[in-house]
């Protein structure tokens, strides 16, 4: 028999393992906010303030805008405002932001009942980044898997 090429199998262990690493951490990202969209209470609540800031530069040289974001809100017969906060790559995607949350404006948000401070306003959009991230995941997963069946198959009978 002749001898497989371990370096192509090793390429092959460390695609399948980082795509199982990738699929995972997407599930316990996916699973943290299908906790707050199953088990924080919702309640409406009016914009009080919406800023854009920016540009921050990152370590790596991007440019990042934040809007930060204030609502107020009754919450068990208590007032509360609290922020939360937008990031966006340009400008314009944080000023749209900015506008639909305008200041006056009404939207439901979901509250942690232990800290009624920690807020989450955009809950349509939450499980985007998360379920792209493990798309990509599979992807590596299956890429990985297959060359190593395409090394498998390499083997020649003796």
């Amino acid at each position: 028999m002749v001898p497989q090429n371990r370096s192509a199998i090793l390429v092959g262990k460390l695609i399948t393992a980082l795509g199982i690493l990738v699929v995972a951490a997407a599930l316990w990202v996916i699973h943290g906010r299908y906790v707050i969209f199953k088990f924080w209470p919702t309640v409406d609540a009016q914009v009080t303030k919406s800023v854009v800031s920016g540009p921050i530069r990152m370590e790596r040289g991007d440019r990042v805008y934040y809007t930060r974001i204030e609502f107020q809100f009754l919450a068990a017969g208590k007032q509360y405002t609290a922020s939360a906060r937008d990031k966006s790559d340009d400008r314009n995607g944080a000023q749209m932001v900015a506008n639909t949350y305008s200041a006056g404006t009404h939207h439901t948000i979901r509250y942690n009942p232990a800290n009624p401070n920690d807020i989450r306003f955009d809950v349509v959009n939450m499980f985007e980044t998360p379920v792209a991230v493990g798309i990509f995941g599979v992807a590596m997963l299956v890429v990985g898997l297959r060359w190593l069946v395409r090394c498998r198959r390499k083997r020649l009978p003796a």
